[in-house]
């Protein structure tokens, strides 16, 4: 059954494949490994129903929402911080931040506020998500490319 995981060759696949060519052998099987625990963890979240468990207890339903968020900013932070380019929202966040000597979290959660509201005046909703991640992914961006900096510069 564990093959039946990894065996349909699909984009996830081949970048395990491209990582085994083109990385060390440890490298490419810790690719693998965590490929395959992401696989497996989705499989069973499926099998044992996940979105009932979500509907039912509200708090694995909040937990899942900040979870997801914290890895949504730490994703932003990496990218931000390779300094291969940026998306256009976060290169007005850090073009702000770095021009006026603001902080990167500081400039974030204004733009995202600033958002919300320009969303709001158009017809669009906000809930407790939208809330969370104006005061989250801000201060979790600015964490995550600072410690990524610190750690390329070794």
């Amino acid at each position: 059954m564990g093959l039946a995981y990894v065996a349909p060759i699909g984009l996830q696949n081949l970048f395990v494949i491209n990582s085994a060519l083109a990385h060390t052998r440890r490298r490419a099987l810790i690719t693998a490994l965590i490929v395959i625990f992401i696989d497996v963890t989705l499989a069973l979240a499926c099998f044992f129903g996940i979105g009932a468990l979500m509907e039912r207890f509200q708090l694995l339903n909040m937990l899942i929402m900040l979870v997801g968020i914290v890895l949504f900013a730490v994703g932003t932070g990496l990218y931000a911080a390779a300094d291969l380019g940026r998306g256009s929202y976060e290169a007005v966040t850090f073009a702000l931040a770095e021009k006026n000597h603001w902080q990167v979290k500081v400039v974030r959660m204004i733009l995202d506020a600033a958002m919300v509201v320009i969303g709001v005046i158009l017809g669009g909703k906000f809930g407790v998500c939208t809330v969370v991640t104006v005061i989250v992914s801000g201060p979790v961006i600015q964490f995550t490319v600072t410690k990524a900096k610190k750690i390329m510069k070794l």
